[in-house]
């Protein structure tokens, strides 16, 4: 720890005389005060600590290293805004420092501000280029930010100087399984295997993607050559047994997978992975015949793999679809017993405690929720459902004050906060807020959300308005009818 403050210092010091030379009895003053905030950080004494940098930052108001401290201790302690500011200062004052803008990067993140992330990955590719999780991490951001043709072109860009990266490929294929792009799917699965001709994953992950389409002959042209690698690979072998036997159905498919799924030397998140695509196609279809098969299958591995998360999380998610929810709600809570920092199993959980009407369990799950992750908005918005569905209206319009900040620039989830607020204001018969607040809803939401219109209806209800609160509920049907899903 010494070494380390003896080297900020120096740091702070050279910062210190940036815009011209102090006497050394100052700079020796600033060292020692520096230090000491450092220290009490190094101690979790921030409220100690941040006055002791705030007075040295008002000394020095372009010092990069005591704001980037600042920002520090503010994120720490969940002053959000503070540290955005802060952060934002010390990128403005130390461009090129690696350290400030890895934190400043990461921080955007944790607050959801996927463009300002992507500059300071972007900055890095530059500034340290030989750690190339930068150009992974640039890529994500863009994709997390809508900027999926942006992210193609710095791809293309980037494989016209370097190798073929996977994990860039990775990041573009996911995106594009999400968007059903089967085409460029194919593509980028297609470049990963002739890329990479000995990994069998990809030519597994090719095969199937391939069998899963009703493309036979292309999966086994694929599944032969991960077999020409490994002879007993389990996931080629199990596929062609039931390519030659049954047909390859998915129904089928999946129940050769049990010798993969019992093989206790497979990595479990593989198996989980292969089992993903069965599942999107049962929320899709609704096929009783591939909802059993997935249900018996994800149940067989959670028995082979007991202590792992996401097996427990991808049965859940089944038994869900089949519409067994309390053995989903329980089988998410186990899973949160294991290992509670998923946030995708805290979501589940909290959207079927809401469609069973757990109003009481929800409350307490979302409010745990916001202690881990006080970053993500649904830990907010469905406590302040609960908070509603319980008539505590109040208490459910401070949290959404809270969530609104938090949403940042998406006007998306800013829309489903003020939806709520002004059921929150209905509820506490405070009409005129409720409807600047359903206004205000819609409006953000560029008039697409339904929610909003329907809540609007029934505040038109309150004022006796019943044709403008006709007109209201047709256009959420309209809205629901072209199946609107408010990005998140």
């Amino acid at each position: 720890m010494i070494g380390c403050i003896v080297i900020l210092s120096s740091i702070l010091s050279s910062s210190l005389t940036a815009q011209g030379e102090r006497s050394t009895q100052q700079q020796v003053d600033a060292q020692t005060k520096y230090m000491d905030a450092l220290i009490d950080t190094y101690m979790n004494k921030y409220d100690i600590a941040i006055p002791k940098f705030l007075e040295l930052y008002r000394e020095d108001r372009k010092n990069g290293v005591v704001a980037l401290e600042l920002a520090k201790a503010y994120h720490i302690t969940e002053n959000y805004e503070d540290a955005d500011k802060y952060a934002s200062i010390a990128v403005r004052e130390l461009p090129e420092d690696v350290w400030v803008q890895l934190f400043y990067a990461d921080l955007m993140i944790d607050l959801e501000k996927y463009s300002e992330a992507g500059n300071a990955f972007k900055k890095l590719t530059i500034i340290d280029s030989d750690d190339l999780s930068h150009i992974d991490n640039y890529i994500k951001s863009l994709v997390s930010n809508g900027q999926l043709k942006e992210a193609e072109k710095e791809v293309e860009t980037w494989h016209k100087t370097h190798e073929i990266r996977e994990e860039l490929l990775e990041v573009l294929y996911q995106e594009y399984a999400e968007q059903k792009n089967e085409k460029k799917a194919e593509k980028t699965l297609k470049l990963l295997a002739e890329a990479y001709p000995s990994n069998s994953r990809y030519l597994n992950n090719l095969a199937q993607f391939y069998l899963q389409r009703g493309k036979k002959k292309n999966a086994k042209e694929w599944y032969d050559k991960a077999i020409a690698i490994d002879a007993n690979d389990p996931r080629a072998n199990a596929a062609l047994a039931t390519l030659n036997s049954e047909g390859g159905d998915d129904a089928s498919f999946l129940r050769s997978m049990l010798p993969v799924i019992e093989d206790t030397s497979i990595d479990p998140s593989a198996k989980v992975r292969e089992l993903i695509p069965f599942l999107d196609k049962y929320y899709n279809t609704q096929d009783s015949v591939l909802g059993s098969s997935i249900l018996e299958i994800t149940s067989r591995l959670c028995l082979v793999h007991p202590g792992e998360v996401k097996c427990l999380a991808i049965h859940a998610d089944a038994l869900s679809l089949a519409g067994k929810n309390q053995e989903a709600i329980e089988t998410y809570k186990k899973s949160l017993t294991i290992d509670n920092t998923t946030f995708s199993v805290w979501s589940q959980l909290m959207v079927l405690l809401l469609d069973e009407k757990s109003y009481t369990e929800l409350s307490t799950t979302a409010y745990d929720a916001l202690d881990y992750f006080p970053n993500k908005m649904e830990g907010y918005y469905y406590y302040a459902i609960a908070q509603n569905k319980l008539e505590n209206h109040q208490e459910a319009i401070e949290i959404l004050k809270e969530a609104y900040f938090i949403s940042g620039k998406n006007n998306n989830w800013k829309s489903k906060v003020k939806t709520e607020e002004a059921y929150s204001f209905l509820g506490l018969k405070k009409y005129p807020e409720s409807q600047k607040s359903i206004e205000e809803a819609i409006a953000l939401s560029e008039g697409k959300n339904p929610l909003a219109w329907s809540l609007q209806g029934d505040i038109y209800d309150t004022q006796g308005f019943q044709e403008k609160a006709d007109e209201a509920r047709k256009k959420a049907e309209e809205l629901i009818s072209k199946d609107f899903k408010p990005k998140q």
